[in-house]
């Protein structure tokens, strides 16, 4: 049997202390809150350029109406503070609060703007496209011009034709003769009998 022991440390720095463990270990995945007062300096700092504009009226709970061109504003503030870096979700509620307009209220004007101009740059490339079928006056001065020397090629070579028929009927006898000509030399002299016989 063995009845040898592990001694007991009595140096503190070997000392196990569970609590300090446990301790230590929330600590670590402790997670530090949000500063409010870091929140609205950021806040500050975000909105201190953003003019505000005057709404047209109010809503049953309170909140502002605004007319169809400051709303575009409102959106293109949201759009430029987003492209300066700001946090998504932080920007929308910081902007309803200064508007005093609701951040689902934000969210649809940002989409119906979106789509407007989405709808407006699909109606500018429509019309580009259309443009661009459409021949410009030299275009189509040089597709006529075109088509008319095709016309006056078509005419000479008509004129050709006549001019060639006219020698032919001109010359009937004389190129009839040739022709008959050709027969006579090309037979042989015993053939030209047989054929004198008939």
């Amino acid at each position: 049997m063995n009845n040898n022991k592990s001694p007991i440390s009595t140096d503190p720095k070997n000392v196990s202390n569970p609590a300090a463990e446990t301790s230590n270990a929330d600590s670590a995945a402790k997670v530090e809150p949000i500063n409010p007062k870091a929140a609205t300096k950021t806040n500050e700092d975000m909105l201190k350029n953003v003019i505000k504009f005057t709404p047209q009226g109010t809503t049953e709970s309170g909140k502002s109406v605004y007319s169809k061109e400051d709303e575009k504003k409102i959106v293109a503030q949201f759009n430029e503070l987003l492209d300066q870096g700001y946090n998504l979700t932080m920007t929308k509620k910081a902007l309803a609060v200064h508007h005093n307009i609701n951040t689902g209220t934000l969210d649809a004007l940002r989409k119906s703007h979106e789509e407007h101009d989405e709808q407006e740059q699909a109606a500018e490339n429509s019309d580009a496209s259309l443009s661009d079928l459409e021949p410009s006056d030299a275009e189509y001065f040089a597709i006529v011009q075109k088509k008319l020397d095709e016309i006056e090629e078509e005419l000479k070579a008509f004129e050709q034709k006549v001019a060639d028929a006219k020698e032919l009927l001109a010359n009937e006898d004389k190129i009839r003769a040739k022709i008959e000509a050709k027969k006579e030399n090309y037979l042989p002299p015993a053939f030209k009998e047989i054929l004198n016989k008939k």
